[in-house]
């Protein structure tokens, strides 16, 4: 699917950092509704439930984030995962944060 049909957009952020069964991992993109996850992952398969832990900086903080979501692929390019809830507030936050990596700050 293109970028052009999705319903979120994607952002690369390096500002995030995330770790998934205590196993740091590179971000590819997050969105309001999920994120991708670098290299494969063994063993999750379609469907499985797992939480995402963020570290967010948020104003001078490191704010921890957990998310729970469910796998939509997993394959030899990483892993992508679907937010089962994602807060409300979390569109604004990754919009901040592209627009501050954006400028270098």
């Amino acid at each position: 699917m293109s970028d052009e049909h999705r319903s979120s957009p994607r952002y690369n952020l390096s500002s995030i950092v995330a770790s998934l069964g205590g196993k740091s991992c590179e971000i590819i993109d997050v969105s309001p509704t999920g994120i991708f996850l670098k290299g494969a992952v063994l063993g999750l398969e379609r469907g499985d439930v797992v939480t995402v832990d963020l570290n967010v900086p948020l104003l001078s903080h490191i704010v921890p984030v957990q998310v729970d979501g469910f796998v939509v692929r997993s394959d030899e390019k990483g892993v992508a995962i679907d937010y089962a809830r994602p807060a409300q507030t979390w569109p604004h936050v990754l919009r901040i944060l592209d627009l501050k990596e954006q400028r270098g700050e």
